[in-house]
């Protein structure tokens, strides 16, 4: 079921967005759960990719990836896309301190 009441998901980190993702299904529409599960099907595309790209791969509409973005309490799809960026960055340092602390200092 889905409060379409409240715009935003106030249940996540804000700034993790991979774990907000995960955790959301349950709270998602038809549609924000096929683009929730494009996005963390490729992270790395979705944080390279156009809000146009993203949208024709996940079969949704840009507005549909703007609305999304808000709901998960980004205040634009370039902030949802820094945020999502970070997420990923945060995870290898955690399962991978190594090769991302290498490759920082190269």
């Amino acid at each position: 079921m889905t409060d379409a009441a409240d715009p935003t998901l106030p249940w996540h980190a804000p700034d993790d967005l991979i774990i907000a993702l995960t955790d959301a299904e349950g709270r998602l529409s038809s549609l924000e759960r096929k683009l929730a599960a494009s996005v963390l099907a490729d992270v790395g595309f979705a944080t390279n990719a156009s809000i146009t790209e993203i949208a024709a791969r996940a079969k949704v509409s840009p507005p549909t990836v703007t609305r999304f973005c808000r709901r998960l309490g980004c205040a634009s799809f370039s902030d949802f896309k820094v945020r999502l960026a970070k997420s990923t960055f945060v995870g290898l340092r955690y399962f991978s301190p190594d090769s991302v602390t290498s490759t920082a200092v190269e």
